[in-house]
């Protein structure tokens, strides 16, 4: 999970999307919470290696992103997160604006966040 890595996912995922057909806005929505949610993950598991993955599941109108990290226990889906750092503060905000649901599950050593976001077909 390095900067690099999650650049190219958040790429790709754009990509997908616009090839689903899904507009400029849910795309950017979508990308964007990717983006910081992993290079937070990236930011608070400085020095360890630590793997990670991301599912989308494509429900017309909402799409249902899924992460999942072998790094410390963090609550990704908690909008009153400590802020520790801008990146802390941004994923708090566009989870909170662009989510309509988001939950925290540990599972045998992941943490799992799920978050579901409105999306609009074009």
């Amino acid at each position: 999970m390095e900067p690099e890595d999650v650049i190219r996912a958040r790429d790709a995922i754009g990509d997908e999307l616009r090839q689903r057909g899904y507009d400029n806005r849910t795309i950017t929505r979508v990308a964007l919470l990717f983006e910081e949610l992993f290079m937070l993950l990236h930011e608070k598991n400085a020095g360890r290696a630590v793997q990670g993955e991301c599912a989308l599941l494509l429900e017309g109108d909402h799409i249902r992103l899924i992460a999942r990290d072998t790094g410390i226990k963090f609550n990704l889906s908690d909008s009153d997160m400590e802020v520790s750092s801008l990146r802390s503060y941004v994923v708090s905000r566009v989870a909170e604006t662009i989510s309509t649901d988001k939950r925290h599950l540990v599972t045998m050593s992941f943490n799992r966040n799920v978050f579901e976001i409105s999306a609009r077909p074009v």
